[in-house]
């Protein structure tokens, strides 16, 4: 298994030509570019049917991808089985290596829809989180759709709690869970909003 060593810098090669390289598992089949594009080789798929048998010539393509959860993807089909993966990972996988344990993939500019080599690089869910923060795409606070609260209702909360109030009394009034009153006064969520000394 061959890791990535420095992926910031490897997934800077290449930029402005596109190059194309075998996508790990599917040699012969399928490459991959540093473009962000999928394709098929040519290649003599062998048919049979009964006794009979021949080879049917099949001319090689760019495919297109679709968009599952946001990202483009495709379906790669080798012996008969078909398995859809996402172009990034194909993209990292094939020009940086595999991940080490607890990384992910990143895209280095926010957009998901971007599976450029320039764009990704291996990295924690840490390093992915935080990269949400500059490209604006992190949704948090009373942006979430099941939110309870709001930046208003928080810093209200944690005032009061500061003069004395308790978590229990809060959540009553509020109609809330006590757990969700505490951990927004304490910081626990609602980390972005700035907090004094609520204990």
């Amino acid at each position: 298994m061959t890791y990535a060593v420095n992926t910031l810098v490897q997934s800077r090669e290449g930029i402005g030509m596109e190059i194309w390289k075998a996508v790990p598992g599917y040699q012969g089949i399928y490459e991959v570019s540093n473009q962000g594009r999928v394709r098929s080789l040519d290649r003599n798929m062998p048919s049979r049917k009964g006794a009979r048998e021949w080879t049917t010539f099949c001319r090689g393509r760019v495919l297109v991808s679709t968009l599952q959860g946001g990202y483009p993807s495709i379906l790669l089909a080798r012996g008969g089985k078909v398995k859809p993966t996402t172009v990034h990972r194909l993209v990292l996988f094939a020009f940086v290596g595999e991940p080490r344990p607890g990384q992910e993939a990143r895209h280095l500019n926010g957009n998901r829809q971007d599976a450029r080599l320039e764009n990704l690089a291996w990295g924690t869910k840490a390093e992915n989180m935080a990269d949400k923060i500059p490209h604006g795409t992190l949704v948090r606070g009373e942006a979430q759709v099941h939110a309870k609260l709001t930046v208003a209702k928080v810093i209200d909360l944690r005032r009061r709690r500061e003069a004395g109030e308790t978590y229990c009394a809060l959540a009553k009034e509020l109609e809330l869970n006590e757990s969700t009153v505490s951990y927004a006064c304490r910081g626990i969520t609602w980390k972005h909003v700035p907090r004094g000394g609520v204990r």
